[in-house]
């Protein structure tokens, strides 16, 4: 439960496919995203990348998603750079 509570709640979600095509019981689209988060300590994080996902028809009929994969656009961000605690004398 930790886990769900440290999730990032998502404010923006958007998907611009620019590509669709498919043949027989596969099909894919790519395209970009933009996204909004709120992180627990209220940091707003935004993302925007690139995205491809394969589709594979079931028996039923219905196009399910096969695999999702994202690029983010943006670099890395840095950790900010660790605290020195104090010197202790030795004894």
């Amino acid at each position: 439960m930790a886990y769900i509570k440290a999730f990032p709640t998502i404010t923006k979600f958007e998907v611009t496919p620019t590509e669709t095509a498919g043949h027989g019981d596969l099909g894919f689209d790519r395209g970009n995203y933009t996204l909004a988060a709120k992180l627990p300590d209220g940091t707003e994080i935004n993302d925007q990348g690139s995205f491809l996902s394969v589709f594979r028809r079931g028996t039923d009929g219905s196009w399910k998603h096969s695999r999702v994969m994202w690029r983010s656009n943006l670099p890395v961000p840095t950790a900010a750079p660790a605290t020195k605690a104090p010197a202790t004398k030795a004894r």
